[in-house]
């Protein structure tokens, strides 16, 4: 069953020793782990290697902000909604491209999702975006996605974008 396939995984990073490539094995076994919901253990001190190849990787990444993503905060600041950019979730395992506090207190994540979030065919969210959404809700985060093709040229028309999107989390 899986588990035998979880366990043939670890294995195989475990025997890799120094390889190269071993940091990026690493983290994407912890990166299964995450999704797994930690139901499927790493022998030893693998789980903690794993563990730290995932946030150097995470926290190695400078953050670019995008036009689109200035164009999105700009508009949020217009709505005198306090935000943070590029902020790392809570456990630190993703940086989130926008964070507030909306109703109640809760946390709501505003991703700003260009191009590479989508198929370039049909527009569906890819895998690496559905994964990233499952996560953050699963953290307990409220998520407002706003797609690229949906935002609109004008200032006017953002705003009316922004409140209605945001309208069921403020």
């Amino acid at each position: 069953g899986f588990s035998d396939v979880w366990g043939r995984a670890a294995d195989a990073v475990m025997s890799a020793g120094e390889a190269k490539g071993r940091q990026k094995q690493l983290a994407q076994l912890f990166h299964s782990k995450l999704l797994l919901r930690g139901d499927y253990a790493l022998p030893g001190d693998l789980g903690n290697e794993a563990e730290g190849a995932w946030r150097e990787i995470v926290s190695s990444k400078e953050p670019v902000l995008s036009r689109f993503h200035h164009q999105v905060s700009a508009c949020l600041g217009r709505l005198g909604v306090h935000h943070d950019c590029e902020v790392y979730t809570q456990n630190g395992y993703l940086s989130v491209d926008i964070l507030l506090e909306g109703a109640g207190g809760s946390k709501v994540v505003v991703e700003v999702d260009g191009p590479s979030h989508f198929s370039s065919n049909t527009l569906k969210t890819n895998g690496s975006t559905l994964t990233r959404n499952e996560l953050l809700r699963r953290w307990g985060y409220d998520l407002v996605s706003v797609p690229f093709f949906k935002w609109p040229a004008e200032e006017g028309k953002q705003d009316a974008f922004m409140r209605k999107a945001l309208g069921c989390v403020l």
